[in-house]
């Protein structure tokens, strides 16, 4: 889906001719599918309870159907408005998903009761570790990440948001961002630079 395609849909869809909106907005849907399931993929590495239970495309059903019901009841302003909420959708389903595999009633805690409670004391130990999310390295590793993410400088954070949690091209960033790609380039690789030196040289897996 290219930043044209958007720009086009997004101003038919602020239009003020209900019949033009109402089709812009089915096909938004339609052709934001390609683009959500980028942002899922990338956004369900820092979920790691929910990626043991779910795969992307998992993730991206309710995550477009959260973006449909949205777009009910708003009309994207522009392309980077567009692109937001359909982060914003993402973010909220696996949110939603993490609170529910770490929920007391959840399947999954089961799961891992009936584990500890077949196994040696040194294994109960290693298994409630890893059922715990505070005690979860992987996780731990992830926060960091995003909260070094958020903590970046503008235009680095937006830079950041824009290629690395929505998957676009740096030719597609630079249009978003109304700057050269050169200039992108640059900035990317100056981003990088500072998030690393922020995780101190690590970066989860």
């Amino acid at each position: 889906m290219g930043t044209a395609d958007f720009e086009a849909l997004v101003a038919a869809a602020a239009s003020g001719r209900e019949c033009d909106q109402a089709v812009a907005k089915d096909r938004l849907v339609r052709l934001a599918i390609d683009h959500m399931r980028t942002v899922v993929h990338r956004m369900l590495r820092g979920f790691p309870a929910v990626s043991r239970w779910e795969q992307t495309d998992d993730v991206l059903q309710g995550a477009v159907m959260r973006f449909a019901r949205a777009l009910e009841v708003v009309t994207p302003r522009d392309g980077d408005h567009l692109i937001r909420l359909m982060a914003l959708q993402v973010r909220r389903e696996l949110l939603d998903l993490a609170r529910k595999y770490s929920s007391d009633g959840s399947f999954a805690r089961h799961l891992d009761t009936n584990a500890i409670a077949n196994r040696s004391n040194a294994m109960q130990v290693e298994v409630a570790a890893a059922s715990d999310p505070s005690c979860d390295d992987a996780l731990v590793s992830w926060a960091e990440f995003h909260a070094a993410a958020d903590a970046l400088d503008n235009p680095e954070r937006e830079l950041f948001r824009l290629v690395w949690y929505l998957g676009l091209t740096q030719e597609q960033a630079a249009k978003m961002l109304g700057c050269s790609v050169r200039t992108v380039a640059r900035r990317w690789e100056a981003t990088k630079r500072h998030l690393l030196h922020r995780l101190r040289g690590e970066l989860p897996t």
